[in-house]
C-alpha cells in the first residue's frame, strides 16, 4: 500500500509544480489575478503532498515507547491539517474576490484580461487536475481502498480542478453579458464565480475536518465498524466458551483499534491471553487489514 501511495504522490508533486508555474506565467500574460490564485493553490498542494509522502513512510512503523499505539493517528492529523489548508484557501479566495468586487464598485480601474488565453489555461489546468485525481483513485484502489491520504488528495485535487473550471466558465461567458442588465458585472465576473464555487466547495473540507476532530477526540468508530469487529470477535470467543462482556472500538486513520472486555470464567495464563489475542486479530484482519486488539479480563460491564 505504501508503494502505491508513494508513486501516486510523487506524480502529483511534479504535476502540481508545473501547474503552479503555469498559473504564475498565465496571470502575467493574461492580466488576471485569479490565475495567480489558482497557481498558488497548486503550489500549496505540492507542498502538502510532500508532507504526505513523508508521512506515508511512517504509518506502518511498529509501536514504540514514543507512539505506544502506533503511528496511525498521524494520518488523522494530516487529514485535519489538509482540510484546514483547503478551508484557508477557500477563505482567501473569497476575501480576494470580495475585495475585487468592492474595488470595482468604488470606481477602481480594472485591466481587461485576455479572455481567450484564460479559457485555454483553464482547460489545461482542469485536464491536469483530473489526471492527478484519476491517478490517485487508481492507486487508492490498488492499495485496497485503505489510504486516507490518497482519498484526501483526490478530493483536494478535484476542488482545485473545480476552481479552475469556474474561472474558465466565468471568462467564457463574459462577452454574453454585454448589453444585458448584468453588464456591470462583466469586469469582475470571475470574482462572482469564485465566490459561488467557494460556497459550494466548502462543505467537503468541513466534513473532513469534523471527522478528523472526532477521531482525535476519541469518538468510537462507526456502528458498521464496531458491529463487524464485535460479531467476528464474539463468534471466535464463543467457540472457546469465553463471554464477550463489551468492547471499545476506535478508528485511527486507516487503522482500527479495539479493546475487548472478556470474561473467560476459567483461569487463563498470560500465554493463553496472548495466544487468544493473536487469534482474534487474525480473524478480524480478514476484514480490517490494519487492526490491533487488546484484551481486558473482567466480569463487569465497564461502559
Amino acid at each position: 500500500m505504501v508503494n502505491q501511495e508513494s508513486r501516486s504522490l510523487q506524480f502529483a508533486v511534479g504535476i502540481n509544480l508545473i501547474m503552479a508555474l503555469t498559473g504564475a506565467i498565465a496571470s502575467w500574460i493574461c492580466s488576471a489575478q485569479a490565475l495567480a490564485l489558482d497557481g498558488l493553490v497548486s503550489g500549496l498542494n505540492a507542498l502538502m503532498i510532500l508532507v504526505a509522502a513523508r508521512l506515508s513512510s511512517q504509518l506502518l512503523r511498529p509501536p514504540n515507547r514514543r507512539y505506544p499505539f502506533g503511528y496511525w493517528a498521524l494520518e488523522t492529523l494530516y487529514t485535519g491539517s489538509r482540510s484546514l489548508l483547503l478551508l484557508g484557501i477557500l477563505l482567501f479566495a473569497s476575501i480576494s474576490s470580495i475585495d475585487r468586487i468592492l474595488g470595482h464598485l468604488q470606481g477602481a480601474k480594472v485591466v481587461a484580461p485576455w479572455i481567450g488565453g484564460i479559457v485555454l489555461y483553464s482547460l489545461v489546468m482542469v485536464a491536469l487536475g483530473l489526471l492527478i485525481a484519476w491517478n490517485h483513485h487508481q492507486h487508492w484502489r490498488r492499495g485496497g481502498r485503505q489510504s486516507q491520504l490518497l482519498a484526501m488528495e483526490r478530493r483536494a485535487t478535484l476542488v482545485g480542478a473545480a476552481l479552475s473550471a469556474g474561472l474558465g466558465i466565468a471568462f467564457a461567458i463574459t462577452p454574453l453579458l454585454l448589453g444585458t442588465p448584468l453588464a456591470g458585472m462583466v469586469p469582475v465576473s470571475d470574482a462572482w464565480i469564485v465566490l459561488l464555487l467557494c460556497g459550494l466547495l466548502v462543505v467537503r473540507p468541513l466534513g473532513s475536518l469534523r471527522h478528523a476532530l472526532r477521531e482525535l477526540g476519541g469518538v468510537a468508530a462507526s456502528s458498521t465498524v464496531r458491529q463487524a469487529v464485535h460479531a467476528m470477535a464474539r463468534q471466535e470467543l464463543e467457540s472457546q466458551d469465553i463471554r464477550l462482556v463489551d468492547d471499545a472500538v476506535f478508528s485511527s486513520g486507516r487503522a482500527v483499534l479495539g479493546v475487548l472486555y472478556i470474561d473467560p470464567q476459567t483461569a487463563l495464563s498470560a500465554l493463553d491471553v496472548d495466544l487468544l489475542r493473536d487469534r482474534l486479530e487474525r480473524t478480524c484482519r480478514q476484514r480490517f487489514e490494519n487492526l490491533a486488539l487488546e484484551l481486558v479480563l473482567t466480569c463487569r460491564d465497564p461502559l
